[in-house]
């Protein structure tokens, strides 16, 4: 979580604080969607299955052509 960007932190055992983060989503749609639109994209850049692959393949490539220059 990202805080005030992805989602918020709360304290733990803090009922009153976290229902305050709560009603703040409920009334802010704008900030609801935000915090979606953001979580959903750093979701498919950090954990997306393709993206893993597509950085792995990158790495690879990258050390390759690294061991044939020396």
């Amino acid at each position: 979580v990202q805080e005030d960007i992805t989602g918020f932190f709360v304290s733990p055992r803090s009922p009153d604080e976290l229902a305050d983060k709560l009603v703040l989503l409920l009334e802010d749609e704008k900030l609801r969607k935000s915090m979606g639109q953001h979580a959903r994209e750093r979701y498919e850049l950090k954990f997306c299955l393709q993206n893993w692959l597509d950085q792995m393949e990158l790495a690879i490539t990258s050390l390759s052509a690294k061991a044939e220059r020396s």
